[in-house]
This record gives structure tokens, sequence and C-alpha cells, in this order.
């Protein structure tokens, strides 16, 4: 490979590399979204838990707010999953960077 078509793919890694970071960015944004709704259920479990009447109710409104927070966690756990699969990515990207910048400069050593 020429000098100029290895400068061309080190862009290209970059931009991938940019596109990973906004893929994490939007990771990020869903899980706050996430701990915020697991926050409201949560208080709105509370209000009924208070508020039932009976020691039945209050067990079933119980087993749903444990029910509702698990599945908030294991949203955001597979979230967070994400954000590591594309950290590992912008890893790769970057030592593919690196690779390609040694091979320029062995190229120019030749010449």
């Amino acid at each position: 490979m020429s000098i100029d078509s290895k400068k061309n793919r080190i862009e290209s890694e970059k931009r991938d590399i940019e596109r990973m970071k906004n893929y994490i960015s939007r990771y990020r944004d869903e899980i706050k979204g996430y701990r915020e709704d697991k926050k409201r259920d949560s208080e709105r479990y509370r209000d009924k838990i208070q508020n039932a009447s009976s020691s039945s109710s209050k067990s079933s409104y119980r087993s749903s707010k444990r029910r509702s927070a698990e599945n908030y966690a294991r949203k955001i756990d597979s979230k967070k999953n994400d954000i590591d699969r594309k950290k590992d990515s912008i890893r790769r990207h970057r030592e593919k960077i690196s690779d390609l910048r040694d091979d320029i400069k062995d190229l120019k050593k030749r010449r």
C-alpha cells in the first residue's frame, strides 16, 4: 500500500472511532433515562404500597416493584455491556491507526 492509501485508511479509522463515541454517548443517555424511569416507577409503587388496603395487594405491589427494578437493572447492564464493546472497538481502531502509522514510517525510510 502507498503512503496516501495508508493515510486515507487512518482517516477512515478515525471516523469509525468518532462513530463509536457517538454510540457510547447515546447509550449513556439511554442509561440515564432508564434510571429516571426506574426512580419514577419505584416512587409510584411506593405510593401504591402505602395506600393499599389489604396485605395481599401490598404483597402484589412489592413483587411488581421488585420485578420492575430487576427489569431496569437488566436494561442498564445491557447498555453498559454495549458501552464496553464499543470501547473495545475503539481500542482496536486505535491499535490499527498505530500500526498504519508505523507502516508509513517504514515506507518513508525505504525512500
